[in-house]
């Protein structure tokens, strides 16, 4: 960093804008003034002149567009000098000031400029760490805002079922508060319709497996009263003329269809 650039530096830091915007916004007033006197200028002639036919309204015109761009050119070079001479030897430090240490602005007091290579490179390290946790924060928060507008939505949802139940906290309707009665506890109440419900599902699906690995006409057994209808129906078939092996028979696949038909019907359900 050369001498010129660290002076420009702390000149900058010191008043809080450049050098060159100083003498660029001086220009710029300078220019400002001069095309006032133009228009001024222009206005002028064309009052006194304008009714002049002998004269033209171009002429005018041309005349003052000459004469502004003949005073542009002596500001630029006049103010060209006048940059160089500002910045050479007023908007300036000298070196052997910067370089001994001798300028130095207020809250610069007591700060150490002199770091060592090693120390730097420790300090960048540091700064790059730093930049990380920033980065990771930002990054925490943008999640946290994120996670925040949808508790937000999930409470408002909640609070319309809960209005929606108000009438459980503080029922009007009789029926109602007995039901409520009959179940409290509400939390114990509910665990036994709970173990209610699997013992029997369980018990259905035991059922339904024993179905369907033994026919169901196996497992229905004859009782007395089957016994007694089967003999006499049996002495009534026989003094009809019939076979008894051919009503067997179709009592035998009378008995096997509703069996199928019964194990189809728990099937379904």
């Amino acid at each position: 960093m050369t001498d010129l650039v660290k002076s420009t530096a702390i000149l900058t830091e010191h008043l809080g804008y450049a050098p060159i915007a100083l003498i660029d916004d001086i220009i710029n007033a300078v220019n400002d003034i001069l095309y006032k006197c133009t228009a001024a200028m222009e206005m002028f002639l064309t009052e006194r002149y304008g009714e002049d036919t002998s004269i033209a309204e171009d002429e005018i015109e041309m005349g003052t567009a000459k004469l502004e761009t003949l005073l542009e050119s002596i500001v630029d070079k006049c103010f060209d000098k006048f940059e160089i001479y500002v910045l050479r030897n007023l908007l300036v430090i000298p070196p052997e000031l910067i370089s001994e240490g001798w300028i130095r602005l207020a809250h610069h007091r007591g700060v150490d400029f002199g770091v060592e290579a090693d120390k730097s490179g420790e300090l960048e390290k540091r700064i790059v760490e730093l930049r990380r946790e920033i980065y990771a924060q930002k990054h925490l928060k943008f999640l946290l805002q994120t996670q925040s507008r949808r508790c937000a939505k999930l409470l408002t949802i909640l609070q319309g079922y809960k209005d929606s139940l108000s009438f459980i906290a503080e029922p009007e309707n009789p029926a109602i508060k007995q039901a409520l009665k009959d179940i409290s506890p509400m939390n114990e109440s509910i665990l036994f319709l709970a173990s209610q419900v699997t013992e029997m599902m369980g018990k259905i699906q035991s059922i339904n497996a024993s179905i369907k690995t033994t026919p169901l006409s196996s497992q229905l057994g004859k009782t007395g009263r089957d016994s007694y209808v089967n003999v006499f129906s049996k002495r009534a078939v026989e003094s009809t003329g019939l076979q008894v092996a051919e009503i067997e028979g179709y009592k035998s696949q009378s008995q096997a269809d509703a069996a199928k038909e019964a194990e189809n019907l728990l099937d379904k359900s």
